[in-house]
Formats: structure tokens, C-alpha cells, sequence
């Protein structure tokens, strides 16, 4: 439980409330009649999220490390599997949100939305079990 809670209680927060807002969307999906709103919400969202859990795992220390190596590395590589997965899937949640407004039926909107929480949950559940393996592999982070 030390993985999850302590000093990354926010993030965990966080992870278990967008799991939970994007269930709840898929279950009331057909009482739901504003998508484009819900769309926004997960990017906003996501972003935080994201920025939260880069903190957590040190992902500016990695960052930092790459450029000049003044600093230890955090968890992930700057360039490893994590940061472009993540960002890739990142680029996809923002493109859904550019393109929602521009699609004029719910049903559309309804499909970006359950992109954008796709590629959000395939992101969480990337870094997340990476961060469970390292844990309990004893490793110290993604060397490169």
C-alpha cells in the first residue's frame, strides 16, 4: 500500500476517480446527452492527472538527468517506454478534444470521448503496472 499512498495519495485519488467517472459514462452512456462537455472534463482531467504522477515518479529529475546528468534519474527514463507510450497516447486525448467540437452529432462526440478515457485508461494501466513491476522487481527505475 506504500506504493500508492503517502506522498502519491493524490495522485491515487486521482487514478480512482477518472476510472470511476469514465465507468460511470460507460454505464449511463445512453442518458448522457452532452459529450462534448464530458470530452473537455477528461482532458482536463488527464492533464492533471498526468502532471501529478510525473511528479510523483520524478519524471523531472529524468528530464534534468538527460540534459546535463547534474541529478540522479527518477523513476522512468526521459526517453524510455513510458514517456512515449504515454505521450503518444497523450497526443491522442488532445486530438480527440481539438476535434470534438468540430463534429456535429453526439453520437460522434460519444466516440471521442470513449477514445480519449480509452487511451487515458491504457496510459494509467501502462505506467501504473510498470511502477507495480519495479516495485516489486526492487529495481530503481528504467535504465537506459
Amino acid at each position: 500500500m506504500k506504493l500508492y499512498f503517502g506522498k502519491s495519495t493524490l495522485t491515487t485519488l486521482l487514478l480512482a476517480g477518472f476510472v470511476a467517472y469514465a465507468a460511470l459514462a460507460f454505464w449511463r452512456r445512453a442518458e448522457i446527452q452532452h459529450w462534448g462537455r464530458r470530452t473537455l472534463l477528461v482532458l482536463a482531467w488527464g492533464l492533471v492527472l498526468c502532471a501529478q504522477a510525473a511528479v510523483r515518479d520524478g519524471y523531472h529529475l529524468s528530464v534534468q538527468h538527460a540534459i546535463d546528468g547534474s541529478c540522479a534519474p527518477g523513476l522512468f527514463a526521459a526517453a524510455g517506454p513510458q514517456a512515449i507510450v504515454g505521450g503518444a497516447l497523450a497526443a491522442a486525448v488532445v486530438l480527440c478534444a481539438i476535434i470534438t467540437p468540430f463534429v456535429g452529432s453526439q453520437s460522434g462526440r460519444r466516440g471521442l470521448f470513449f477514445t480519449a478515457a480509452g487511451c487515458m485508461l491504457v496510459k494509467i494501466a501502462f505506467v501504473e503496472l510498470s511502477r507495480v513491476w519495479f516495485w516489486l522487481s526492487g529495481s530503481t527505475g528504467w535504465k537506459f
